[in-house]
């Protein structure tokens, strides 16, 4: 039996599509039924579930909740006080409720909660991998037809390693050709409240018609509106931040590589070296001897006079240390000169 678990009526803000047309599209769309999961309202459920009787389509009530860890559906075995007084509503008495009293009061009543699109990052207050911190779900939410291939794909890796169902809906927000593309199948027909909760507990999964939503593996990257290439989740970035050096000398390529050269921008390691374990030598400049440390005058910024930090340009350490090395030899030699002159005078 298919059963699209998460629709909304004009009694959530912002649908204004009829309910007769909605359920008629889902009729159309070949499903079996519909839970309709209003946002903080429920008094509603008798004539709903009695317009689905005159249209064909089996109807269930469900709550939507936010709560601190995202979007619960909450659903209740029966059609009575909790649902027609709302006597739910004392979860949010001190605001936003959590989702751990959420799940605890559906519990007492015998019902079950789901979590729905927990990495739907275009709500603020979206789970995310804080679903992880949520004890009691009955499934996660993964097949939603609005949402790309890798938010899908998160939701279905959470159910899994969670050890929960993983579940098809809708989400319906206005567009009725949402309907048919995504649902749940449950192995036993649904008639009542009871076996819906019945059903989501046990014997259910979610099913995609001529839609990808992503089967479970590693996430892809997502496409950017603004043109700039993909961004990678986290559990794509260890890997390659070593990389970012190239011809700067990166940071190697982790924490065990070596770790010190800019590359031939200078920096440590004497223009392009990395830390080696002569760490420290500066080098002649084209030669590869070594020269003898001499100290940095107070005036003088880091880099000259051979000090650490090295120029860019590749003159690294000991670059203006050469020049004024070239400089004192060049006049030296003149004096010399000059000096043997007169004495062969």
């Amino acid at each position: 039996m298919l059963i699209d678990i998460h629709v909304h009526s004009p009694n959530t803000p912002g649908i204004k599509v009829d309910p007769r047309a909605i359920l008629e599209a889902a009729r159309e769309a070949g499903l079996d039924g519909v839970c309709f999961t209003d946002r903080d309202s429920t008094k509603q459920a008798v004539e709903l579930i009695k317009l689905g009787a005159e249209v064909g389509v089996e109807v269930f009530i469900g709550l939507e909740i936010q709560t601190d860890h995202g979007v619960m559906l909450g659903f209740a075995p029966r059609i009575d006080r909790f649902y027609l007084e709302e006597e739910w509503r004392q979860l949010q008495s001190g605001g936003t409720p959590s989702a751990s009293n959420v799940v605890k009061l559906f519990n007492q009543v015998g019902g079950a909660v789901v979590s729905a699109y927990p990495y739907d990052m275009s709500i603020p207050w979206s789970a995310g991998d804080r679903i992880f911190e949520v004890e009691g779900l009955c499934g996660i939410e993964g097949f939603v037809p609005r949402l790309t291939q890798m938010r899908n794909g998160l939701a279905i890796e959470a159910a899994q390693a969670l050890g929960t169902r993983i579940l098809g809906g809708s989400d319906f927000g206005g567009n009725l050709s949402e309907f048919g593309q995504v649902a749940t199948l449950f192995s036993k027909p649904i008639r009542t409240q009871a076996e819906l909760v019945e059903g989501l507990r046990g014997g259910c999964w979610a099913v995609s018609i001529g839609v990808d939503v992503k089967d479970a593996g590693p996430p892809v990257a997502e496409e950017r509106s603004d043109g700039r290439p993909p961004r990678r989740e986290r559990s794509d970035r260890g890997g390659d931040r070593g990389d970012r050096g190239g011809d700067r000398g990166g940071r190697g390529g982790g924490r065990d590589s070596d770790r010190g050269g800019r590359g031939d921008r200078g920096g440590r390691g004497g223009g392009g070296g990395g830390r080696d374990s002569d760490r420290g030598r500066p080098r002649a400049e084209g030669s590869g001897e070594d020269r003898p440390r001499r100290e940095r005058s107070g005036n003088e910024r880091p880099g000259q006079g051979g000090g650490e930090g090295g120029g860019q340009g590749g003159e690294g350490r000991g670059g203006s240390g050469n020049r004024e090395r070239r400089d004192q030899e060049r006049r030296g030699g003149g004096r010399r000169g000059g000096e043997r002159g007169r004495g062969r005078r």
